[in-house]
């Protein structure tokens, strides 16, 4: 609907409402008083009554305590301490970041022979596990709101998977986290 449309069919609707309203709780409320409405009834006169008997009075305290009874001394419990995280390891360098992320943009040329849909721009975030020697263990993908179709998924895993290292590539940490364009 086009906005001065809505805005009228907004208006006329309020008004058959307010007519509907009307036509339903008029009458209940500008309907004349009815004429037989009787005069209440005259209250009856207050009596006063007298008190024969005053009331009790309360016990007296008692003037000596009662014992205390013994305070065992208190023991402060042990404060349990977190266990120790391991250390980190170094943060890694500009240079190794920008070393790693151009060998990352000069690998992903071999993402290109994975079928896509044509005109469709996808962004993904990749999270590489390295294992101990430095192989990759463990590829996961994150498209976002771009889904991906499960064998457009599949071919990127697996071409990612086939992705080695160069040996002067030391990353400092076991997961490595880039965007990728395609």
């Amino acid at each position: 609907m086009q906005p001065r449309t809505s805005q009228i069919a907004t208006q006329v609707a309020a008004m058959a409402m307010s007519f509907a309203v009307g036509l339903l709780l008029g009458p209940r409320l500008c309907a004349p008083p009815p004429a037989e409405i009787e005069a209440p009834a005259p209250c009856p006169k207050a009596q006063t009554r007298i008190v024969e008997r005053c009331p009790e009075e309360p016990p007296p305290a008692p003037t000596k305590p009662a014992p205390a009874k013994p305070v065992k001394p208190s023991r402060a419990r042990p404060v349990k301490s977190d266990p120790h995280l391991p250390a980190s390891p170094p943060p890694t360098s500009a240079e190794d970041r920008q070393r790693l992320l151009a060998w990352a943009r000069d690998q992903s040329i071999s993402l290109q022979g994975c079928t896509r849909d044509p005109g469709i721009t996808y962004r993904l975030s990749v999270t590489l596990t390295l294992d101990e020697s430095r192989s990759i263990n463990d590829v996961s993908l994150n498209a976002g709101p771009d889904a991906l179709n499960e064998s457009l998924r599949r071919c990127l895993e697996t071409r990612i998977a086939d992705w080695t290292l160069p040996d002067d590539l030391a990353p400092a940490h076991r997961r490595l986290v880039f965007g990728l364009t395609l």
